[in-house]
């Protein structure tokens, strides 16, 4: 736990993210493409702030599920590469497993986000480490390897 806090602490103190500007869609959706595989959908709630909420299939060598999550991610521009941004947040997810039932996870999220110029495509790619609140992922709670490289389509 310690090293994650290390590792987001680090990545907020970059003065390289220190710039706001106006972000260059508001809404998209699409899939993202690792672990966790789901259907994504991301919205932004205010300038620096958006919500993202995606589920899909969830595959453990002692069993199988269903996840539901969702995060909120604070946006930091990175000046001179417009329309690309670096995130971080966190947020809740429920999994929904064959064997052991219900359970509850916390999650934690670092990625880059990108926006095509002319083109209504969003791609990114990002770390979302869980820590399982009731479920022993391989005999421990913490499980930090989970992310993805997504691709959403801008609605707006």
């Amino acid at each position: 736990m310690k090293k994650l806090l290390f590792i987001l602490a680090l990545f907020a103190s970059v003065p390289a993210f220190n710039t706001l500007q106006a972000q260059p869609y508001q809404s998209a959706i699409g899939g993202r493409l690792g672990a966790p595989f789901a259907v994504s959908f991301k919205t932004f709630v205010s300038q620096p702030g958006a919500f993202e909420i995606f589920g899909g299939p969830r595959t453990h060598r002692r069993e199988n599920g269903f996840a539901i999550n969702g995060l909120y991610q604070h946006h930091f521009p990175i000046t001179g590469a417009d329309y690309l941004s670096f995130y971080l947040g966190g947020g809740l997810g429920i999994q929904l497993w064959q064997k052991q039932g219900t359970s509850a996870a916390l999650l934690g999220n670092l990625g880059f986000d990108y926006k095509f110029v002319n083109v209504p495509l969003n791609i990114g790619l990002d770390w979302v480490p869980v820590f399982y609140v009731n479920y022993d992922y391989d005999d421990r709670p913490f499980a930090p390897w989970g992310g993805s490289l997504y691709v959403r389509y801008v609605l707006k």
